[in-house]
C-alpha cells in the first residue's frame, strides 16, 4: 500500500471510530488484520472529506450532498455487514 493511501485509510479509520465508538477495538483489530476493510476505511475517508466539502461549500446542490451522505451510509453498513460475518465466522469456528 502506498504511503498516501496508507495516510488515508487510517484517517477513515479514525472517522469510523468517532462514528461509532462501541465499536472502536474491533475496528482498530480489523484495521490491523485485514485488507479489505482498510479499503473500506479508505473509501470511507475520501467520501466523508466530499461530503464534508459539500457542507461547506454552498454552491453544491443538495442532491449532491444527499448522494454522498447515501455513499457514506453505504461503506459504514459494509463495515458493519463485514463485522457481523466475521462475528458469525468466529461462532462456528468455536462450535
Amino acid at each position: 500500500m502506498e504511503v498516501m493511501e496508507a495516510k488515508s485509510a487510517k484517517r477513515g479509520l479514525r472517522r469510523l471510530m468517532i462514528k461509532l465508538p462501541a465499536m472502536r477495538r474491533q475496528l482498530e483489530t480489523e484495521y490491523a488484520a485485514n485488507l479489505d476493510f482498510i479499503g473500506l476505511c479508505e473509501a470511507f475517508e475520501e467520501a466523508s472529506s466530499s461530503l464534508d466539502r459539500s457542507y461547506r461549500d454552498t454552491t453544491v446542490p443538495s442532491a449532491i450532498i444527499v448522494e454522498c451522505e447515501a455513499v457514506c451510509a453505504e461503506i459504514e453498513n459494509e463495515i458493519l455487514a463485514l463485522f457481523v460475518a466475521f462475528d458469525v465466522e468466529e461462532s462456528d469456528t468455536l462450535d
